[in-house]
């Protein structure tokens, strides 16, 4: 090894490395206990779940059992697993950038950091990472979303250079190794070192550095594990890997700047540089499922369920084998009454030699399954519900004697009230990761932009991004509680009891929140509808007479003048365009009243015409 120089300062290669894989050691010992819980959580989720975690050798092994005996697997947690991430998927965080203050430039801005978390859920593909995160959340307890700048993505600049985008990668738990200072937040870590098996030819083609692998550098990674239970491969045959380490730390007393560097194979990969992001975070946002006090790492329902779901097991199988022995009983037989042991075999003919004072030979009989057995599995079974808050009425299934629509959803809101731990992980980190995304775009962003976006009306909206625009609003807030699952029937029927008593009375508004987005047709014609109505306010703001057609759609004409009148541009009108545009919206209002009065049934009359 040999002394690096750069910009920052002069480093031993060897001190460097030896100082972060002790950080490394001392943190994979003090977590290491949990891989194999974790390790135990996916496998019983795919359904192998005859096996046991050995620490000795780090491994999961399933025991030899002879080849009569039956191990049956009713795999009741891969539903649940299903179910809970469907649940946590059901409604994503309403997350908003929080102004500073409230002057008109920073809500200006951060109507912009909306803008751009948008542009970046579709060109990071959040959607589908956010079901892995979610999955790993509710497998193994704890999972990752890494939020960094990636000078390699983005559009290409020349010269073999990119423009450079913000990136997002999901990190499972067996990939990172936390300051064992944190004992419950992650805010109370100074670092973390993020884990990564690569093959050789990848680092010398990332870092243009070589090192000498080996077939087994990735032996301790979770995924290797698992690929060796279900008996696939990882990586391409001897093909040689190095874990690569990297090393993100915050500024402290021994490193005011913080540091971030990475190692691999004994070498220094990417010397040590301050820690290269502004918002001075850790570029790692945590979501947990169910927090465990005194402990960082969280804890998955799987690890709760596993002793219930081998009992069920042994259940069945022992159930099945009495089945077997049943239909192809033992036989008991005199010694020497039988030249060859009976088959079992349909239509068999059993000769048999008689022996005096003895019984002819006959099948033992098995006695029947007592009843209580099936009501140990219904235990059991319940018992998975209640660690998993899906109980009847979360598959549509109603108890018997309710019939209380009230009482339903009570049932329902029991059922959905435990989810609110990891809900809430995820609200909050949510928020975090998006705060971080706009903080690296402010930093980054050091040239002109065209950012795309989908606006509010369905159509595309562009707009230019130049350095400054988000005026350091980067402080993102989600509404709390707006994660939790709520079924959907449910919340249609809310919205159309505020429809029937006109809270609601846009159409766009409440087809949107129906979540009706098949009807294309029908947002054309209202989108038209609003177009025209907008076109109206530029035209009133001149000062022209607008007439109120009877063949306008009045209502959403009217929430498009309502929203003029909100405006800026409505306030600095002089008080004679105030009323024309007053008039015309009470023009609009007379035709909605005229209808209402038209749709009211008729008022019934007493005989002689008296009410």
């Amino acid at each position: 090894m040999a002394t690096i120089k750069t910009e920052h300062g002069t480093f031993d290669e060897k001190a460097v490395v030896k100082e972060i894989e002790d950080m490394y050691t001392e943190g994979y010992n003090l977590r290491k206990t949990l891989d194999g819980q974790w390790w135990l959580n996916i496998a019983f989720f795919m359904g192998k779940q005859y096996v046991y975690y050995e620490r000795l050798t780090d491994r999961l092994k399933e025991p030899k059992a002879p080849p009569w005996r039956v191990r049956a697997t009713l795999n009741e947690i891969f539903p649940r697993v299903l179910k809970e991430v469907s649940r946590l998927l059901q409604n994503r965080p309403q997350a908003e950038v929080f102004p500073l203050t409230s002057e008109d430039s920073d809500i200006e801005a951060a109507r912009y950091g909306n803008k751009i978390l948008s542009y970046l859920d579709f060109e990071l593909d959040m959607r589908l990472k956010t079901l892995y995160r979610t999955l790993w959340q509710v497998m193994v307890g704890t999972v990752f979303e890494k939020v960094f700048w990636d000078k390699t993505a983005g559009r290409y600049a020349g010269g073999g250079l990119h423009e450079g985008q913000v990136g997002t990668d999901i990190v499972p738990p067996c990939e990172l190794i936390i300051d064992p200072q944190a004992k419950m937040l992650l805010d109370e870590a100074n670092w973390v070192i993020h884990v990564k098996s690569r093959p050789i030819d990848y680092i010398e083609g990332r870092y243009g550095i070589k090192v000498e692998g080996t077939e087994a550098s990735f032996a301790g990674l979770l995924e290797s594990k698992l690929a060796t239970l279900l008996g696939t491969s990882f990586g391409k045959g001897k093909e040689r890997y190095v874990l690569v380490k990297e090393l993100w730390q915050l500024p402290c007393k021994k490193y005011p700047q913080g540091r971030f560097v990475t190692i691999g194979g004994e070498k220094i990969l990417e010397p040590p540089q301050p820690f290269p992001y502004e918002h001075k975070q850790l570029p790692f946002i945590p979501y947990i499922a169910i927090p465990v006090p005194g402990r960082f790492w969280g804890m998955s329902k799987i690890e709760q369920s596993i002793p219930t779901q081998k009992e069920i097991n042994k259940t069945i199988s022992s159930l099945i084998e009495n089945k077997n022995l049943m239909a192809n009983p033992k036989w008991k037989y005199p010694e020497g009454g039988l030249d060859t042991p009976p088959d079992n075999e349909p239509g068999e003919n059993i000769v048999y030699n008689p022996i005096p004072g003895l019984p002819s030979p006959e099948p033992v009989q098995m006695p029947s399954v007592p009843f209580y057995v099936f009501k140990i599995l219904e235990i059991l079974r319940l018992n998975l519900d209640h660690i998993w808050s899906q109980h009847e009425i979360s598959r549509a299934q109603v108890p018997p004697r309710i019939e209380s629509g009230i009482a339903i959803q009570f049932l329902q809101e029991s059922d959905i009230l435990p989810m609110a731990p990891p809900v809430l992980s995820i609200e909050e980190s949510t928020a975090r990761s998006a705060s971080q995304r706009l903080a690296l775009i402010s930093q980054y962003y050091n040239e002109r932009r065209v950012i795309r976006v989908m606006g509010e009306d369905r159509r595309p909206e562009t707009f230019d991004w130049k350095p400054g625009l988000l005026r350091g609003n980067t402080d993102v807030r989600v509404r709390g509680g707006s994660a939790l699952p709520e079924t959907r029937s449910a919340k249609r029927a809310f919205l159309l009891s505020l429809w029937n008593m006109r809270v609601l009375n846009e159409p766009r508004q409440f087809l949107k929140l129906l979540e009706f987005d098949s009807f294309e047709q029908l947002y054309t014609d209202f989108e038209m509808d609003a177009e025209q109505a907008k076109r109206e306010n530029k035209l009133m703001a001149t000062g022209k007479v607008v007439e109120v057609k009877e063949w306008h759609n009045q209502t959403i004409h009217l929430h498009e003048h309502n929203k003029f009148r909100k405006g800026e541009v409505y306030e600095a009108l002089s008080p004679g365009e105030k009323a024309l545009v007053d008039g015309h919206c009470k023009g609009h209002e007379d035709f909605i009243s005229a209808k209402l009065a038209e749709a009211q049934p008729p008022t019934p009359t007493l005989m002689g015409g008296k009410r």
